[in-house]
């Protein structure tokens, strides 16, 4: 079992129209051992006003 804690920090669009979200990613153990403080993306396509897609990568 995990804590996990993400902070949008800032977005935009990039070259093939996808948003990407940069995100803190903070993540706990429930015990508060730290088990991972860091910058992800959250990579969305949209299509017709949905999301169809969402990814995660490092930053």
């Amino acid at each position: 079992m995990i804590d996990p804690h993400v902070e949008p920090t800032s977005f935009q669009p990039d070259e093939s129209g996808r948003v990407v979200v940069y995100v803190h990613q903070v993540v706990q153990a429930l015990d508060g051992n730290l088990m991972r403080d860091q910058m992800v993306q959250h990579i969305y396509t949209i299509e017709n006003g949905l999301i169809r897609r969402m990814d995660i990568q490092d930053s």
